[in-house]
């Protein structure tokens, strides 16, 4: 009875996931934006890529939060009003989900840019990812494309300190 006990614990670790890799530390990370703007993102050029972004990540067990410096956070401060995102680790990979709180216009369409980053860690310093950008719209016809738009950028960081 024992062993089976053993072994269904460990059974039961195993298809929950591992430990939680530690992300804590600094990144210098480059994202390039994906071919298309159906979300309306204010100066999105597809395959543009802006690189050197400092991002900061904290972590304690399955609790992490990253936070975007330099001009990049300043824009998603300006976009999302923040810059700083709670999210989760389970094993290799940080999941972080970010429902947008500033209203933007147009017309009559009201919407907020929400955005999710799931990224993993390989190698103990190459991070690898996609942040996704999705809208939540009044429901106002004037929305057109940007209800239920979603577009991605490609994220890729190494960590410099940890």
């Amino acid at each position: 009875m024992r062993w089976t006990l053993g072994a269904l614990a460990a059974l039961t670790l195993a298809c929950n996931g591992s430990t939680p890799v530690d992300f804590a530390g600094t990144y210098t990370v480059t994202v390039v934006n994906g071919a298309s703007n159906p979300c309306n993102l204010a100066n999105w050029t597809p395959g543009n890529s802006t690189g050197s972004i400092p991002v900061t990540m904290t972590q304690d067990n399955t609790t992490a939060q990253f936070g975007v410096g330099g001009l990049a956070g300043a824009y998603l401060d300006l976009v999302l009003e923040t810059s700083t995102f709670p999210g989760t680790v389970m094993g290799d990979t940080f999941t972080a989900t970010y429902l947008g709180t500033k209203t933007q216009t147009q017309q009559t369409c009201s919407y907020t840019i929400n955005m999710t980053l799931a990224a993993t860690l390989t190698s103990d310093t190459s991070l690898n990812g996609t942040l996704t950008y999705s809208s939540t719209t009044n429901g106002d016809p004037a929305c057109g494309a940007i209800t239920g738009c979603m577009q991605e950028q490609t994220v890729v960081g190494v960590r410099t300190a940890q």
